[in-house]
């Protein structure tokens, strides 16, 4: 009975320290909601974080619907070593300093925004959502 007992201490113990000492930084996502006017088809809304620090930048890309709405995230990485120096005890600090919003059809840009970290409301979780919607001008002006 003993042994079972500091087995399962030693079980308990060490999914304890494993879980806290190497968890890996978070991901939150990045939303920002807008519209394309007029509606341009076949081209995609690009939504760039900038980081404030660290390395890269995460990016990524949806269709608007037909009408020219979108809502579009892009999930971003906290870690401010990447995804494997997060598993070595990284510094979890990276935070959004701008989010570049594009209007992209095949390798010409249409339009572009920039949205600063204040722009953002931030929720519990640290998600970013901005605070007012995007247009994105597809006729170029």
């Amino acid at each position: 009975m003993p042994g079972r007992f500091l087995a399962a201490l030693l079980l308990g113990a060490f999914l304890f320290t494993t879980d806290t000492a190497w968890a890996p930084c978070n991901r939150i996502t990045i939303t920002v909601d807008g519209t394309v006017e007029p509606p341009v088809a076949g081209a995609l809304v690009r939504l760039e974080a900038q980081p404030s620090r660290g390395n890269g930048r995460d990016s990524d890309a949806v269709w608007p619907d037909a009408n020219g709405s979108f809502s579009a995230s892009v999930w971003y990485s906290t870690s401010v070593k990447g995804e494997v120096g997060a598993l070595f005890g990284d510094d979890c600090s990276r935070k959004p300093r701008e989010v570049v919003v594009s209007l992209v059809a095949g390798d010409r840009t249409l339009a572009t925004t920039h949205l600063d970290a204040a722009g953002f409301l931030v929720d519990a979780l640290g998600n970013y959502r901005a605070k007012s919607r995007v247009t994105l001008r597809g006729d170029g002006q």
